[in-house]
């Protein structure tokens, strides 16, 4: 019988460490299926962040834009005001070259 019962206590300890590596496995499953939970929700977390921050960007774009048109209208009015003064001045000052011509053209009645 030491023969059957060394038998035994191998087939005990067999079936022990065939539990032991069962237990292992289902730990090392559990560990990898709570790895892949958090990568995925580090994903999820990373693409709302970039999501955010497009949303932030474009909002700042269309801001710019409006601030740009706004300083580009600005810009065309004051470059219109210095046309209408450069030609009220020019026309001005065509007046006063006229008016002075005519009077060096006028007879002087003291001659």
């Amino acid at each position: 019988m030491s023969e059957l019962d060394d038998a035994r206590k191998e087939l005990a300890a067999a079936r022990s460490e065939n539990r032991q590596l069962e237990e292992t496995i289902a730990e090392l499953r559990g560990r990898l299926e709570r790895a892949r939970i958090d990568a995925e929700n580090d994903s999820q977390r990373a693409v709302a962040a970039a999501h955010g921050e497009i949303v932030q960007l474009e909002e700042t774009i269309r801001t710019l834009r409006h601030e740009l048109e706004a300083l580009r209208l600005v810009h065309t009015e004051e470059l219109q005001q210095a046309a209408r003064a450069s030609r009220d001045e020019a026309a001005q000052l065509q007046e006063t070259i006229a008016l002075l011509r005519r009077e060096m053209e006028a007879p002087h009645g003291s001659d």
